[in-house]
């Protein structure tokens, strides 16, 4: 099975409207649950509520108990009590399930490896230059082959239904955005992890931000799985950025939430370090000793 084969149970859809039955209904057994999504229905595909189901259940969102089909603790409460509170933070629930070590240990199989191949794939997208990005599928499978050393360690390959599956992922998950065209961008993503990245500090340094981004979300800089797969690239083919100098994926989703109010970013007269914002080509933008949550502590 793959998170990211949308022929089976790769549809984001197909997990929200499972959730948001679970949520309203309660407890209920698979069979129950199916009929509960629409399952009688003759134009509903239940065979892709049976294999999301399976899966979200291997990767842990869902727990069987004594025959009943639940949202598995500690997520359960953190969905909220009504069907569109679990829809409205089911991304952010997702993305944590979908990266826990337990889910990613087979990083570069192709069998049982849970929910690595949407790790690695989003881990090259927020690698590459988001700039000159063309999301032509075919564009972006012939840049990966020539990135990639080992052939084995391809994250998607020539499969254009995971790369189509990729880009509804990222979407959802808020690691990029649609409009004219797909745009990778992290904004959404990180700014649902800012109270884990500060927790109870209101202020960090600038390496520090980095450094827990990485942690709560290991496709980013320096993360588990970002730096799995940096290591499996040509320096021929990807320019390798210097240390102190963050992605430009990176570097566009913390610029964007200075700019609406989410952070603020000072450069201190003596800094404990700093990390360096670019864009295209790795063309530096500022440099950034702190990051700060907003005084209102707004996050949107």
């Amino acid at each position: 099975m793959s998170v990211l084969n949308q022929a089976s149970d790769g549809l984001y859809t197909v997990l929200i409207v499972l959730v948001r039955a679970i949520v309203r209904f309660g407890p209920r057994s698979r069979e129950e649950l199916i009929l509960a999504c629409g399952g009688a229905v003759d134009a509903v595909d239940t065979s892709q509520l049976t294999q999301t189901l399976n899966r979200w259940t291997e990767l842990g969102l869902l727990s069987q108990e004594e025959g009943l089909v639940n949202i598995a603790e500690p997520y359960r409460s953190g969905l909220g009590k009504t069907a569109d509170s679990a829809e409205a933070r089911l991304p952010r629930t997702v993305r944590t399930v979908a990266m826990l070590p337990q889910n990613n240990e087979r990083f570069w199989e192709r069998e049982k490896s849970r929910s690595a191949d949407l790790s690695r794939a989003v881990a090259w997208m927020l690698a590459q230059d988001v700039y000159k990005l063309n999301g032509n599928v075919k564009n972006l499978a012939v840049l990966e082959e020539a990135q990639i050393v080992d052939s084995s360690k391809q994250t998607i390959g020539r499969n254009d239904t995971r790369w189509n599956g990729l880009k509804a992922w990222m979407i959802y998950l808020g690691f990029a955005r649609d409009g004219m065209q797909w745009v990778v961008d992290p904004t959404d993503a990180l700014r649902d992890a800012l109270p884990d990245i500060f927790a109870s500090s209101r202020e960090l340094a600038g390496p520090a931000f980095v450094e827990r981004a990485a942690a709560v979300l290991p496709v980013l800089d320096g993360g588990a799985y970002r730096t799995q797969v940096e290591a499996s690239l040509r320096d021929s083919a990807w320019p390798r950025p210097r240390a102190g100098l963050l992605s430009s994926s990176l570097s566009r989703a913390i610029q964007r939430l200075d700019r609406e109010g989410a952070i603020t970013l000072a450069k201190g007269s003596d800094p404990e370090g700093v990390v360096t914002l670019t864009g295209s080509n790795m063309r530096t933008w500022r440099e950034v000793s702190h990051v700060a949550m907003a005084p209102t502590g707004k996050t949107h």
